[in-house]
């Protein structure tokens, strides 16, 4: 595959751990959107971000739809939630 890309936002870094495993393994690095990456074209663009009271960060909606309906041609949302009721 071509550009792969790995943007993610977090609150509690558990985000931030999802995506540059992400990373990893696709050997390109994970960018938080909190840095204001500018973006880029890819041909796979991995979204990571938590859940936060049942919306995700406006950081990373913010960045989402900064894209260019021609810049990403495959998208991938990761998301993750947690509740510290039991």
């Amino acid at each position: 595959m071509g550009q792969i890309g790995v943007i993610y936002a977090t609150k509690t870094k558990h985000s931030q751990k999802l995506a540059e495993a992400i990373g990893r393994v696709l050997q390109v690095k994970a960018e938080n959107v909190a840095a204001s990456p500018t973006p880029r074209p890819a041909d796979l663009l991995f979204i990571v971000g938590g859940i936060y009271a049942g919306k995700s960060l406006p950081e990373l909606i913010n960045y989402v739809e900064s894209l260019q309906a021609n810049q990403i041609k495959k998208a991938v949302l990761v998301t993750s939630s947690t509740s510290a009721r039991r």
